[in-house]
Protein backbone atom coordinates (compact mmCIF):
# COMPACT_ATOMS: atom_id res chain seq x y z
CA UNK A 1 0.00 0.00 0.00
CA UNK A 2 1.43 3.56 -0.70
CA UNK A 3 0.52 6.66 1.05
CA UNK A 4 -1.35 7.19 4.14
CA UNK A 5 -3.14 4.55 5.24
CA UNK A 6 -6.05 7.07 7.20
CA UNK A 7 -7.42 8.06 3.56
CA UNK A 8 -9.57 5.33 2.74
CA UNK A 9 -12.22 5.23 4.99
CA UNK A 10 -14.38 3.05 2.29
CA UNK A 11 -13.99 -0.26 4.20
CA UNK A 12 -15.50 -1.34 7.80
CA UNK A 13 -12.52 -1.08 10.12
CA UNK A 14 -9.61 1.15 11.10
CA UNK A 15 -7.57 2.98 8.66
CA UNK A 16 -4.36 3.12 11.15
CA UNK A 17 -2.66 1.34 13.60
CA UNK A 18 -5.39 0.28 16.59
CA UNK A 19 -3.74 2.11 20.04
CA UNK A 20 -6.77 1.32 22.08
CA UNK A 21 -9.65 -0.79 22.85
CA UNK A 22 -12.15 -1.52 25.69
CA UNK A 23 -15.29 -3.88 26.61
CA UNK A 24 -18.57 -2.58 27.57
CA UNK A 25 -20.01 -3.56 30.67
CA UNK A 26 -22.75 -6.08 29.69
CA UNK A 27 -20.08 -7.48 26.88
CA UNK A 28 -22.05 -6.55 24.22
CA UNK A 29 -19.93 -3.74 22.51
CA UNK A 30 -16.55 -3.52 21.75
CA UNK A 31 -14.64 0.49 20.95
CA UNK A 32 -11.24 0.75 19.68
CA UNK A 33 -9.23 3.52 18.78
CA UNK A 34 -6.56 4.39 16.29
CA UNK A 35 -4.02 6.85 15.59
CA UNK A 36 -2.63 9.00 12.63
CA UNK A 37 -4.21 13.17 11.44
CA UNK A 38 -8.14 11.76 11.66
CA UNK A 39 -7.89 9.45 14.91
CA UNK A 40 -11.53 7.57 14.56
CA UNK A 41 -12.97 5.81 17.35
CA UNK A 42 -14.95 2.47 15.94
CA UNK A 43 -17.92 0.70 18.04
CA UNK A 44 -18.26 -2.44 17.22
CA UNK A 45 -21.50 -5.51 17.92
CA UNK A 46 -19.38 -7.54 19.78
CA UNK A 47 -21.04 -10.86 18.87
CA UNK A 48 -20.55 -10.79 14.76
CA UNK A 49 -17.65 -8.10 14.57
CA UNK A 50 -19.92 -5.42 12.74
CA UNK A 51 -19.19 -1.84 12.78
CA UNK A 52 -21.95 -0.27 14.54
CA UNK A 53 -21.03 3.51 14.97
CA UNK A 54 -17.78 5.92 14.29
CA UNK A 55 -17.11 8.87 16.48
CA UNK A 56 -14.36 11.03 15.04
CA UNK A 57 -12.23 13.13 17.55
CA UNK A 58 -12.09 17.02 16.64
CA UNK A 59 -9.32 18.20 14.61
CA UNK A 60 -6.09 18.26 15.88
CA UNK A 61 -5.96 15.29 17.24
CA UNK A 62 -3.28 12.49 16.37
CA UNK A 63 -3.54 9.50 18.94
CA UNK A 64 -6.39 7.51 20.87
CA UNK A 65 -4.44 6.49 23.95
CA UNK A 66 -7.34 5.55 26.59
CA UNK A 67 -10.74 4.53 26.06
CA UNK A 68 -13.81 3.65 27.81
CA UNK A 69 -17.45 2.99 28.06
CA UNK A 70 -19.39 4.21 31.05
CA UNK A 71 -21.71 2.21 33.44
CA UNK A 72 -24.21 1.51 31.56
CA UNK A 73 -22.83 2.59 28.19
CA UNK A 74 -24.68 5.96 28.01
CA UNK A 75 -21.03 7.71 27.48
CA UNK A 76 -18.20 6.64 25.77
CA UNK A 77 -14.92 8.26 26.29
CA UNK A 78 -11.44 8.82 24.39
CA UNK A 79 -8.33 10.17 25.68
CA UNK A 80 -6.39 11.98 22.50
CA UNK A 81 -2.01 12.35 22.55
CA UNK A 82 -2.41 15.91 20.81
CA UNK A 83 -0.21 18.96 22.35
CA UNK A 84 -2.91 19.78 24.84
CA UNK A 85 -3.94 16.51 25.74
CA UNK A 86 -7.33 15.98 26.30
CA UNK A 87 -10.35 13.52 26.93
CA UNK A 88 -13.12 13.72 24.31
CA UNK A 89 -16.40 12.12 25.84
CA UNK A 90 -19.03 11.33 23.24
CA UNK A 91 -22.79 10.04 23.92
CA UNK A 92 -23.96 6.52 22.59
CA UNK A 93 -27.26 7.49 22.14
CA UNK A 94 -27.27 9.11 19.37
CA UNK A 95 -26.41 9.89 15.45
CA UNK A 96 -23.45 12.10 16.38
CA UNK A 97 -20.28 11.51 15.97
CA UNK A 98 -18.28 14.19 17.37
CA UNK A 99 -17.83 14.86 20.79
CA UNK A 100 -20.57 16.41 23.32
CA UNK A 101 -17.96 17.83 25.67
CA UNK A 102 -14.13 17.49 26.74
CA UNK A 103 -11.85 18.30 29.34
CA UNK A 104 -8.38 18.86 28.75
CA UNK A 105 -5.45 16.28 31.03
CA UNK A 106 -2.20 17.92 30.04
CA UNK A 107 -0.58 14.90 31.08
CA UNK A 108 0.29 11.71 29.07
CA UNK A 109 -2.58 9.47 29.20
CA UNK A 110 -1.86 6.00 29.25
CA UNK A 111 -5.26 4.07 30.65
CA UNK A 112 -9.04 5.74 31.41
CA UNK A 113 -11.23 3.74 33.23
CA UNK A 114 -15.55 4.52 34.23
CA UNK A 115 -16.76 3.96 37.94
CA UNK A 116 -18.97 0.97 37.74
CA UNK A 117 -21.51 2.95 40.52
CA UNK A 118 -22.24 5.69 38.14
CA UNK A 119 -22.47 6.93 34.85
CA UNK A 120 -20.57 10.12 34.92
CA UNK A 121 -17.20 9.33 37.36
CA UNK A 122 -14.28 8.66 35.14
CA UNK A 123 -10.15 8.01 35.81
CA UNK A 124 -7.31 9.22 33.66
CA UNK A 125 -3.51 7.75 34.96
CA UNK A 126 -0.58 8.68 33.26
CA UNK A 127 2.66 10.99 32.97
CA UNK A 128 2.62 12.01 36.70
CA UNK A 129 -0.82 12.06 37.40
CA UNK A 130 -4.20 10.60 38.12
CA UNK A 131 -7.08 12.54 37.31
CA UNK A 132 -10.83 12.03 38.84
CA UNK A 133 -13.29 13.48 36.40
CA UNK A 134 -16.94 13.94 36.64
CA UNK A 135 -19.25 14.69 33.78
CA UNK A 136 -22.66 17.43 34.37
CA UNK A 137 -24.70 17.88 31.10
CA UNK A 138 -21.91 19.70 28.04
CA UNK A 139 -18.61 19.79 31.00
CA UNK A 140 -16.36 18.14 32.52
CA UNK A 141 -14.97 18.62 35.87
CA UNK A 142 -11.31 17.73 37.02
CA UNK A 143 -9.61 16.44 40.07
CA UNK A 144 -5.59 15.80 39.89
CA UNK A 145 -4.72 13.25 42.79
CA UNK A 146 -1.28 12.93 44.50
CA UNK A 147 0.08 10.64 46.73
CA UNK A 148 0.43 10.77 50.26
CA UNK A 149 3.53 11.98 50.80
CA UNK A 150 2.46 14.90 47.88
CA UNK A 151 4.99 13.90 45.38
CA UNK A 152 3.38 13.17 42.10
CA UNK A 153 4.35 9.68 40.38
CA UNK A 154 3.81 8.10 36.75
CA UNK A 155 1.12 5.89 37.07
CA UNK A 156 0.54 3.17 34.55
CA UNK A 157 -3.10 1.85 35.18
CA UNK A 158 -6.16 2.69 37.01
CA UNK A 159 -9.28 0.38 38.14
CA UNK A 160 -12.45 1.25 40.23
CA UNK A 161 -13.36 -0.81 43.01
CA UNK A 162 -16.44 -2.90 42.11
CA UNK A 163 -17.99 -2.96 45.68
CA UNK A 164 -21.51 -1.49 47.05
CA UNK A 165 -19.47 -1.20 50.43
CA UNK A 166 -15.98 0.79 48.73
CA UNK A 167 -17.54 2.74 46.05
CA UNK A 168 -15.81 5.51 44.13
CA UNK A 169 -12.58 3.82 45.42
CA UNK A 170 -10.22 3.89 42.42
CA UNK A 171 -6.90 1.78 42.65
CA UNK A 172 -3.88 2.91 40.53
CA UNK A 173 -0.36 1.58 39.76
CA UNK A 174 3.05 3.29 39.68
CA UNK A 175 5.80 3.58 37.43
CA UNK A 176 7.88 3.20 40.47
CA UNK A 177 6.39 -0.43 41.08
Amino acid sequence: MGGRKQLDEGKDGHTDDVTALCLSTDRKLVATGQNGQKPLVLIWDAHNAQVIAKKRLPKGSRLVTGIGFSKSGTYLAASDAAEKITVHIFKMNGESANPCCNVQINMKIVHLAFSPHTEELFATAGKDHVAICTISGNSVTKKVGKSKGGKIESQCSAAWINSTSHKNVLLSGGSDG
